[in-house]
C-alpha cells in the first residue's frame, strides 16, 4: 500500500542496503589482502580503481553538482528519452567545465589570497 510507505523509502533503501554493498564491491576491487601482490596477476580494473583521480576531475565534478539542477530546471521537457538524455549530458558536461574554469577556480584562488 502506497499510503503505508515512509516518506523517504527510496533514500532509506539506498543508504541502508545499496551503499554498504557498493562499498564492499569497491573494497574488493581495489585491494588484495588475500595474497601478496607478486602472486596475483595484474588486474586492470583494480589498478584503475586504486589510482587517485586527477584534481581537476574533482573541480569539474563539484561544478557539475552545482550546475545540474539549473540545467534540469531550464530543460524544456519534463521527461527524458534517450536522445534527450544524451543532449542533456552534452550540454551539462561542457557547461560544468566552463563553470569550473571561469567561476569555481578563480573563486578558490581569491579565497586563498584573502584568507
Amino acid at each position: 500500500l502506497p499510503v503505508l510507505r515512509p516518506v523517504g523509502f527510496k533514500l532509506s533503501a539506498r543508504l541502508s542496503v545499496l551503499l554498504p554493498l557498493q562499498g564492499l564491491l569497491l573494497f574488493g576491487l581495489c585491494t588484495s589482502h588475500a595474497a601478496p601482490a607478486s602472486a596475483l596477476p595484474p588486474d586492470p580494473l583494480a589498478r584503475l580503481c586504486s589510482r587517485a583521480p586527477d584534481r581537476s576531475l574533482g573541480e569539474v565534478a563539484y561544478a557539475q553538482y552545482v550546475v545540474h539542477m539549473l540545467v534540469i530546471a531550464a530543460w524544456p521537457t519534463p521527461r527524458l528519452g534517450l536522445v534527450d538524455l544524451a543532449l542533456f549530458f552534452l550540454l551539462l558536461l561542457p557547461l560544468s567545465y566552463l563553470c569550473a574554469r571561469l567561476i569555481t577556480r578563480p573563486a578558490a584562488q581569491l579565497w586563498v589570497r584573502l584568507s
